[in-house]
């Protein structure tokens, strides 16, 4: 199921790419797009390994917990502050 929602997440990230960024520099953003989904798990694996080895296994799990709230509540801002912006232009 995961692989299934991972792989329609990723259409859908690819879609709207194609849909807002100009064709001359789609190469150039889905590299860039690209690099930062490979290179994000190996930063993520090195500072959870940090943070176990400094504090706790618990700790860590409490601190990737804040940090995701926090990442799902900043989206979910700018979606509704674009959202705004959007019923104010039309």
């Amino acid at each position: 199921m995961g692989g299934i929602g991972n792989g329609v997440q990723w259409v859908s990230v690819m879609t709207a790419l194609q849909e807002r960024v100009p064709e001359a520099l789609q190469v150039r953003v889905v590299g860039l797009l690209d690099s930062g989904a490979q290179l994000a798990p190996g930063l993520g694996f090195a500072l959870g390994t940090i943070l176990t080895a400094v504090l706790s296994a618990r700790a860590t799990y409490a601190i990737a917990g804040a940090a995701t709230m926090l990442a799902a509540l900043s989206f979910f801002a700018m979606h509704a502050r674009a959202g705004r912006r959007l019923a104010l232009v039309v």
